[in-house]
């Protein structure tokens, strides 16, 4: 959906937009803020996305008039999973918690093993579900190693239409294998 010809949209029309919506974008979005959501274990994803369309309506985030909207939305989800997982790396290990902190880290401690098991088999699934496509695994691998796209594509050879390709195999083939998310409990 196009935004409107000012420079930045109007409350107004980020609600018409909003409300006009269709169920598939309002999934696509769903799934976008589940994926987000699992670098940051202290957001869960209706919080991610809920955060997103507030900072949107309430005008932290604006809207631009070059970017189409469901993008534009994807890219404040992410930015705020990311600003989330920079915070909670930069808290210090030895900070103090309160009773509910200590109680959540002591039940999120105990099931670690299981996590990593379950996690490790939510990656061999992902592997071998792109095991023949060189570029996705390429990709995958970069963002492993917490490399940006610029350097991935240098790296694989790839260009800008390759990797933007490579990423919608990457979304379809997810949301196909993980209709429902992910859940490491």
């Amino acid at each position: 959906m196009p935004m409107p010809a000012s420079a930045q949209a109007k409350r107004v029309d980020i609600e018409k937009t909003l409300a006009g919506l269709s169920d598939a974008d309002l999934l696509r979005l769903q799934r976008f803020a589940r994926l987000r959501s699992r670098l940051v274990p202290s957001m869960d994803w209706q919080d991610l996305l809920q955060e997103a369309i507030a900072r949107v309506l309430d005008g932290r985030r604006k809207w631009p008039p070059t970017i189409e909207f469901m993008t534009f939305m994807r890219q404040t989800i992410r930015s705020i999973a990311n600003e989330h997982w920079r915070r909670e790396q930069r808290r210090p290990a030895h900070a103090e918690f309160d009773d509910e902190q200590v109680t959540d880290h002591a039940v999120n401690s105990s099931r670690q093993p299981e996590r990593l098991v379950a996690a490790s088999n939510v990656l061999d699934e992902i592997h071998s579900l792109f095991a023949d496509d060189e570029e996705v695994l390429a990709i995958l691998s970069g963002l492993a190693a917490n490399e940006s796209p610029n350097e991935i594509q240098s790296r694989s050879g790839m260009s800008a239409t390759k990797y933007a390709s490579a990423q919608r195999r990457i979304r379809r083939g997810l949301a196909r294998a993980f209709p429902d998310g992910v859940t490491l409990t």
